[in-house]
């Protein structure tokens, strides 16, 4: 892992997230983007209204960004860049992404900035109901904890990069639990020949695993019930739009664990 986006909106929650990916980028050897986004306000008002310039919006921001910037580095010791963009968060964090060919997105919930009027939350949930980004949200009030053991929930319907989670299982030495979700197969055919299975094995390679398989009909309340008998430091979990486990897998669901668990939730993208 070489580069992690954190973007904030200079609120508690979004610290909680920045501390969080200082950890993170400490173990990994990452450095850290700090971003923010300048959404400028449409004014449908005909009454005059004194609002900043562009080049006072913009010093204002980089200025914020310069302070967080120095705490990072003088407390951990970590590369740390600014990047300030105009327009719509969503847009041009995804953009930038690919630009900066960045390896995760680290994030806050419920971040609340007056000034911007920016609702963190909802820019989270709109970019994990997308489900193309490696994203890790950090919940609300959560206070980092090194990550020792990490719970992966999959029915291996799809292959995907999991490069941010073998990177930080390694660094962290952390044991990955595998709570598989069993589905139907084909007439001779197992779980572990399946493509997919193949390809998970192979890329988490010399990381250290346990499989347990979860059954029953609330998939959700099982990921939660092991979640909290394992004490996770960490869920991992991969929206798609069909599979087996569509309603389960289904973005809008993933995004509702994400704002109601107390574990910081890993979003890899599966492959389209």
């Amino acid at each position: 892992m070489k580069t992690i986006i954190v973007p904030t909106d200079y609120s508690d929650n979004a610290w909680y997230a920045t501390e969080y990916a200082a950890h993170v980028a400490q173990k990994t050897n990452a450095g850290i983007i700090l971003f923010h986004a300048v959404d400028l306000p449409l004014i449908t008002t005909e009454v005059p209204v004194d609002i900043p310039s562009l080049d006072e919006l913009n010093r204002h921001h980089m200025i914020r960004l310069e302070e967080i910037k120095t705490q990072l580095m003088n407390k951990y010791h970590i590369q740390v860049t600014c990047k300030l963009s105009l327009g719509a968060v969503a847009e041009v964090l995804t953009r930038y992404f690919k630009e900066a060919k960045a390896d995760l997105i680290i994030m806050g919930l419920r971040g609340t900035n007056p000034v911007g009027k920016l609702l963190m939350g909802s820019v989270t949930s709109t970019l994990l109901k997308r489900g193309d980004l490696p994203i890790l949200v950090i919940p609300r009030d959560f206070s980092y904890k090194n990550i020792k053991h990490i719970m992966l929930a999959s029915d291996f319907d799809s292959s995907c990069s999991l490069s941010p989670l073998r990177d930080m299982a390694e660094a962290f030495g952390a044991q990955v639990e595998v709570l598989r979700l069993p589905q139907p197969m084909p007439a001779g055919h197992s779980p572990e020949r399946t493509a997919s299975y193949i390809d998970f094995e192979n890329q988490l390679s010399g990381v250290k695993l346990e499989y347990t398989y979860l059954y029953g009909e609330d998939i959700q309340r099982g990921i939660d019930q092991s979640v909290c008998e394992s004490h996770s430091d960490l869920l991992v979990m991969i929206p798609r739009k069909y599979s087996f486990f569509e309603r389960m897998f289904d973005k809008n669901n993933i995004t509702k664990m994400a704002f109601h668990t107390k574990t910081p939730l890993l979003a890899l993208p599966a492959e389209k």
